[in-house]
């Protein structure tokens, strides 16, 4: 929760839930479940069973097709899902704030886990856009300040924008710089 104090700059939009899937997270989630479901079909018999069985050469001109079409579809919606669900838990009461009188932002988020950051403006060294392809196509983006730490070999970089609109991207970068 936001001290009196402090103005708050941004707060999570639940719109913005529709450029989750536009991002890498759900699909490796995605890839991470189907490797751990795979695993153990890996030592099984029954692939290859049905694949030297005559029953299949009936229909493998037919069912191929369709399975292949089949799952890349359900790969996709699982991905999007999952992908919904990890913005969500991440980004779940995202706010950022300013305090003045302490010069600094806080970032607070997070549904299950709450991870609160705090950036002083004397070691905010600048901000980046990210815009991968898929953010980039629907207008998007998300923001990251890029701070150093107590010595020069100490930088880092915190998110301070979740994937939104360009706009309120531009528009919050503006306002921290």
């Amino acid at each position: 929760m936001a001290a009196p104090d402090d103005a708050v700059i941004l707060r999570l939009d639940p719109a913005w839930v529709r450029y989750a899937p536009l991002t890498s997270g759900g699909v490796l989630i995605a890839l991470g479940a189907l490797g751990a479901v795979g695993g153990p079909l890996s030592g099984s018999n029954l692939i290859t069973d049905i694949a030297d069985s005559n029953a299949i050469d009936s229909l493998a001109d037919v069912a191929v097709p369709r399975l292949v079409v089949g799952g890349l579809v359900a790969f996709a919606v699982a991905s999007a899902i999952l992908a919904i669900a990890g913005y969500l838990l991440t980004n779940w009461g995202f706010t950022l704030t300013r305090d003045d009188r302490a010069r600094t932002y806080h970032v607070r988020r997070g549904a299950l886990t709450t991870r609160e950051t705090t950036i002083d403006q004397d070691r905010l060294r600048g901000l980046e856009v990210h815009e991968p392809l898929g953010l980039r196509l629907a207008g998007a983006g998300r923001l990251v300040a890029i701070v150093t730490g107590l010595d020069r070999r100490s930088r880092g970089s915190a998110p301070i924008v979740p994937p939104a609109p360009r706009a309120v991207v531009v528009g919050v970068g503006e306002h921290v710089l």
